[in-house]
């Protein structure tokens, strides 16, 4: 049976088709900066014509400028576009544990400020949920004269994205209870992304740091007192069916192990987390007498240590790289990517991590497996998680580009 589409159809078919559109261009140009309309319209497939109507658009809403004249394709000429990327921000925020960091950002994920608010495992989620919202509206309100366009949250794991619910943040009881997505999303008049932190790493790292590929898998593994990691195909983020995918912390390799909070035994994330390097150090510091760490020592203390080559320093950092090489290997079996990212604590141990982690992963799995994958530190700084939050929103934008016609008019 035929059936008929109507006006109404139509017009949202072709209405969708526009956003797509506007959306692919965008993102082609984030990735190559500045390009030329005949080399976008080669790398997307769109017609001349529907290149010059979209830039066109964006030229009006100020999303993008022309550069003037830069070297095409066989030596011709061609004038730039880049997006135009102090003409339009968002707000980004990073929930941990005991604390939340806010601050702007362009959309090219470069933060303008940033503030810090701590909290004590006694503080209810309720309270710092208030708090989050109220430091959004200032905010908001001090930066009236700026085209603000979403707000995007990075939250501890699990995070249940189709239920918009944080799962557990360890030694901070009540937020499963907390209709996070709910809450934050109806006190703002703008789009309110949220999720992982290790997947809001992942977008960051895909989006804003240089020199990553259209296509391919990138995995980012984020390590701190708790790890997970997060999975880009061809640019899109691997969420799984409940928005839990890469909970990598969870996969067991000891099944006599440890009860997790889980409830699993042996979890990667209690053998392979910073949290885990701390304690095993402290455990063993009674038997390293000339150890120039002492009773009390930081996180800070044990990086530099393991720098100066202190024998119980570096005999623990190995032990839990080790651990970490066993969940790296499995990343490897399970998504074969062309690349694994390292963020959070664990990578402020710099090329040295990467060495030993290198040592351990070769030659515990198929040698093609670790042929095609590079190990590389993220170059985002001491906090992705917090730059992968502004990503978020970010990423959202450029692929709802309907949100900047929207914010030129109001």
């Amino acid at each position: 049976m035929n059936v008929k589409k109507t006006g109404t159809q139509k017009g949202k078919n072709q209405s969708n088709l526009q956003e797509m559109n506007r959306s692919l261009i965008l993102r082609l140009l984030k990735k190559n900066n500045v390009c030329s309309r005949a080399k976008l319209a080669k790398q997307s497939g769109l017609k001349q014509a529907t290149i010059t109507n979209i830039i066109n658009d964006f030229l009006n809403w100020g999303l993008v400028n022309e550069t003037g004249i830069i070297s095409g394709e066989k030596g011709r000429s061609s004038i730039g576009i880049q997006i135009n990327h102090q003409n339009y921000y968002v707000i980004g925020v990073r929930l941990a544990r005991g604390f939340f960091r806010i601050g702007l950002f362009d959309i090219f994920g470069i933060n303008l400020n940033q503030s810090r608010f701590d909290h004590e495992k006694s503080t209810g989620p309720e309270v710092v949920v208030a708090k989050i919202k109220l430091e959004i509206s200032r905010l908001i309100e001090k930066n009236r004269d700026k085209n603000i366009i979403g707000i995007g949250i990075a939250v501890p794991g699990p995070y249940f994205s189709h239920e918009g619910r944080i799962v557990d943040i360890t030694d901070f009881p009540g937020w499963s209870k907390i209709q996070f997505k709910e809450e934050m999303a109806s006190a703002f008049d703008l789009p309110v992304v949220i999720d992982h932190d290790a997947n809001a790493g992942a977008v960051a790292e895909w989006w804003i740091a240089p020199n990553k590929q259209l296509t391919g898998t990138m995995v980012y593994l984020a390590v701190e007192d708790g790890l997970g990691a997060g999975i880009i195909h061809d640019g899109v983020l691997f969420r799984g069916a409940m928005g839990t995918a890469g909970e990598i912390g969870h996969v067991s390799i000891n099944l006599d192990g440890p009860l997790c909070v889980c409830g699993n035994r042996g979890c990667l994330t209690n053998y392979a987390s910073s949290k885990y390097l701390m304690e095993r150090t402290r455990e063993e510091l009674p038997g390293y007498p000339d150890s120039m760490l002492r009773e009390g020592f930081s996180y800070q203390d044990v990086v530099r240590a393991v720098k100066a080559g202190d024998p119980l320093a570096v005999a623990m950092f190995r032990e839990t790289v080790r651990n970490l090489a066993a969940g790296m290997i499995n990343i490897l079996c399970a998504y074969s990517p062309n690349e694994i990212v390292i963020g959070g604590m664990i990578s402020e141990f710099g090329e040295y991590l990467l060495k030993v982690l290198e040592e351990y992963v070769h030659g515990h799995t198929f040698p093609n497996f670790t042929e095609q994958v590079t190990i590389n530190l993220s170059t985002l700084g001491p906090d992705p998680s917090f730059v992968g939050a502004a990503a978020l929103a970010i990423d959202y934008c450029l692929r709802q580009a309907s949100i900047f016609e929207n914010a030129i008019r109001t």
